[in-house]
């Protein structure tokens, strides 16, 4: 099942392509849009009114707060030591992507 029974989705979050993304964990605020072969992890957090593009991956520990337009192929990481380094402990470190302040 793509999208697990424990994703907590607001009201009016649109998945365009619900059978191409998989969404565990995860909670996704009002009129969010989120795009085909998308990927969520548990305990991240995305805001309202954002679009999630196509391609994407938001792993664990990232939150990422209301209208953030997250473009596509967007690949976050939260591991200080990867597998590939010499230190071997995964150290989960959280991610907050926020609203810009500017104003165009």
């Amino acid at each position: 099942m793509p999208i697990a029974p424990d994703v907590t989705l607001g009201n009016d979050v649109r998945i365009f392509q619900p059978e191409l993304v998989n969404l565990y964990g995860c909670s996704i605020a009002d009129e969010t849009k989120i795009g085909a072969f998308v990927e969520i992890q548990k305990n991240a957090s995305i805001g309202a009114r954002c679009k999630i593009s196509s391609h994407t991956f938001i792993c664990e520990g990232v939150t990422i707060e209301d209208q953030v337009f997250i473009g596509h192929g967007v690949m976050f990481t939260n591991d200080l030591y990867p597998s590939g380094s010499q230190c071997r402990r995964h150290i989960c470190r959280p991610r907050l992507i926020g609203r810009s302040s500017k104003r165009a």
